[in-house]
């Protein structure tokens, strides 16, 4: 008898036992269930999170990097705009440049100042990173204010400056022309100061030439916008021009030399004929 009832108590155990084994499987199925319910949105919202963060960062990496471009370009047109109206200002104060000539640099100069200005505009309303990154590379590289424009307008300022300092040589060398006529008909050798003289005026006219030479080569230079071809010819021509220059600026150099070895020259003869004439008095 005890031993059916401990069979009979064993087997009810087993099946408890297999029971609560049934019972908690069921339960864990459940409990994931839940758990999955209550977990998943919020790793999706995780997720999401970090994805507009990263974005927002980017966003903001990205408009500082534009604001830093577009304040760069702001100082780079400036300063480029500055040197244009002082150049516009030195060419209404050229004086041997025609009219003509002279509308036709502030045409070409305030169309300049205008594209910048425009281009100016257009970075600063810029938000495509890949426009705006093009536009301020176009400062140097389309417009050459500081490879082409400013140098052609000071070579052609420097031309009218060496123009009109011929010509004032040019009416000195009038004046020592009489002086030395003068003294010729006193009796005077000044075979020494007509060379010196002749040498003057062929000094003059060359420097005129080269003035006239330089200004041509660089009138009707456009910028290159990246064409090396054409930015390889505006270089030779602003060489060239340069050149032309440097030549007529040693001409008045040598003519100023020869001006003032004449009137040395002049001096002693005119000293020389006081102290003869005040010789001839005293006798």
């Amino acid at each position: 008898m005890k031993k059916q009832l401990m069979t009979i108590g064993a087997a009810a155990f087993v099946g408890v036992i297999a029971l609560a084994g049934t019972v908690s499987a069921d339960s864990a199925v459940k409990i994931d269930a839940k758990i999955g319910a209550r977990v998943g949105p919020r790793v999706g919202l995780n997720a999401s999170s970090t994805a507009s963060s990263t974005l927002m960062r980017q966003a903001l990496k990205l408009d500082a990097t534009n604001t830093r471009l577009q304040g760069q370009a702001d100082k780079e047109i400036t300063r480029r705009l500055d040197l244009l109206n002082k150049m516009a200002a030195r060419i209404e104060e050229m004086k041997k440049v025609s009219a003509a000539g002279k509308a036709s640099l502030s045409t070409d100069l305030q169309a300049h100042v205008n594209l910048l200005n425009n281009l100016s505009t257009k970075i600063k309303a810029d938000t495509d990173a890949a426009t705006l990154k093009s536009d301020v590379q176009s400062i140097a590289k389309a417009y050459r204010v500081y490879m082409l424009v400013m140098p052609q307008l000071q070579i052609t300022v420097a031309a009218d400056r060496l123009a009109s300092t011929s010509d004032l040589l040019t009416n000195f060398a009038l004046k020592l022309q009489e002086r030395i006529t003068t003294s010729q008909t006193a009796g005077t050798d000044v075979t020494a100061l007509q060379t010196l003289l002749t040498d003057m005026n062929a000094k003059i006219a060359d420097a005129k030439v080269q003035a006239a030479a330089a200004i041509a080569k660089v009138t009707g230079l456009t910028p290159d916008s990246g064409d090396a071809a054409v930015q390889a010819s505006n270089q030779f021509a602003l060489k060239a021009a340069r050149e032309d220059i440097r030549v007529g600026t040693q001409d008045i150099k040598a003519a100023n030399k020869d001006a003032n070895q004449i009137r040395v020259g002049l001096n002693v003869h005119v000293k020389a004929n006081a102290t003869s004439t005040a010789s001839t008095t005293t006798e």
